[in-house]
Formats: structure tokens, sequence, C-alpha cells
């Protein structure tokens, strides 16, 4: 009505993570048969660079050993109070090695 205009450019930090669904099923049934339980996360709207990669091949994100509160592992990731369960790290290095022999070695 008055002679305005605007343009707008949305440059995209990161696509988002979509996890592959058969490398995902594939770790579940490693973790189930390794007795490790294994739940999902609800979407959330943050950025991860991992998203690249997963854009232009098959790929899965998780997280593990983030959430002890006996240990005192209860801060989320990127933070500078983040500590991590070792012993769960140890577990999830088990988890991929199974993963890779059972499923792409």
């Amino acid at each position: 009505k008055f002679g305005g205009r605007a343009e707008l450019e949305w440059n995209m930090s990161c696509p988002p993570v979509i996890n592959d669904t058969k490398l995902v099923e594939q770790m579940r049934a490693v973790a189930k048969d390794m007795g490790v339980p294994m739940s999902e996360m609800q979407p959330r709207k943050s950025s991860e660079d991992f998203s690249w990669f997963t854009a232009h091949r098959p790929g899965m994100l998780f997280r593990y050993g983030i959430h002890n509160e006996a240990n005192g592992c209860v801060a989320t990731a990127h933070r500078p109070d983040f500590k991590i369960d070792e012993e769960a790290m140890k577990t999830a290095i088990m988890a991929f090695v199974n993963f890779v022999m059972q499923y792409h070695g």
C-alpha cells in the first residue's frame, strides 16, 4: 500500500538428522541381544552438524552414557559440566563392535 518491499534470505545451518531405519533396527537388535536398554529421543529443534553426513549416506545418531544420576552424569552434551558415564561408554563400544561384526563385517 505504501510502496514498501522486503526480501527474505533463509540460510539453513544444518539439515535435519534423519536416522536410517535399517541401521537403527540393526542396532536395536544388537542392544537387545546384549541386554542393553535403548530408548528413543523425541524430535528436537536443534542443530547437529552430523546431519551433513546423513544427508549423503545412511547413518544414525544416538547418545549413550549421558544420564546416570548415581555418578553425576546429568548435564546434556555440549555443556561445560557434561560428564560421560564411562561404564556406559564401554558398553556402547561393545555394541558398536557387535553391530559391525554382525551386520557389516
